[in-house]
């Protein structure tokens, strides 16, 4: 193969992986499994990026945490189940 076809191939590989991973990108709506009331990865992400300790408590305290062993659930926090 001569360096164009190469490149073209590379190209066209790099934009395939992008395409790959694209639905593993989590956004807003389904970052919040539990609840509206529950964080969203958007609210972690402003909070640690907006270096106040006060917001990124705020977001720690609303995030439900479930703790599953040997069949039993604990949960912490709010949750609601939606069908």
């Amino acid at each position: 193969m001569d360096r164009y076809t190469k490149l073209v191939l590379t190209v066209i590989a790099g934009a395939l992986v992008v395409i790959a991973l694209k639905p593993l990108e989590l956004t807003s709506a389904e970052a919040s499994l539990f609840s509206a009331a529950s964080p969203t990865w958007g609210d972690w992400t402003d909070a640690i990026k907006s270096h106040d300790r006060q917001k990124v408590d705020d977001v720690r305290r609303r995030t439900p945490l479930v703790h599953v062993s040997d069949g039993n659930i604990e949960v912490t926090g709010s949750v609601q189940i939606e069908r």
